[in-house]
């Protein structure tokens, strides 16, 4: 491998980082508005780590793996970020403060607590069926019209 290869590869893996943490980013937003938890937003996230893996040359098992885990990295994202506001909400702190004094632990139990059984299971099956789709696609076509 080359090593403009290997930086472009690289430059894909952060590319499709950035692109679940947005997805996880609008999260809270819809939250707000809707004034619910908005699971189903777990399904933008995974639909943002498939579109976000689609450009990786890699086997179906990597490509699977990767969706999987930047979807699931986009829900977690999403959770801090509710539970970051709801501290925010609740102690009236700036969100910048909440953000930055919540630890991980916390931001875990209070996202598990205000979680229902329902928004669990759609958070499961949105990292299964991103790994499922990504799967899927590795044998597709690309823009160009070669196999990947």
């Amino acid at each position: 491998m080359s090593i403009r290869q290997g930086f472009l590869r690289a430059f894909t893996a952060l590319t499709g980082l950035l692109i679940a943490l947005c997805g996880g980013a609008l999260w809270p937003i819809v939250a707000l508005v809707t004034r619910s938890d908005a699971a189903w937003m777990a399904f933008a996230c995974a639909l943002s780590a498939v579109l976000a893996v689609l450009g990786l040359r890699a086997s179906p098992g990597v490509r699977a793996a990767c969706a999987a885990f930047y979807t699931i990295l986009g829900i977690a994202y999403a959770q801090y970020l509710i539970a970051s506001g709801v501290i925010a909400g609740t102690l009236g702190v700036s969100l910048r403060n909440a953000v930055v004094g919540l630890g991980p632990e916390m931001a875990f139990a209070l996202a598990y607590a205000r979680a229902s059984r329902m928004s669990l299971a759609m958070m499961a099956l949105a990292v299964v069926g991103a790994a499922w789709v990504a799967w899927r696609s590795a044998g597709a076509k690309s823009p160009a019209g070669r196999a990947d």
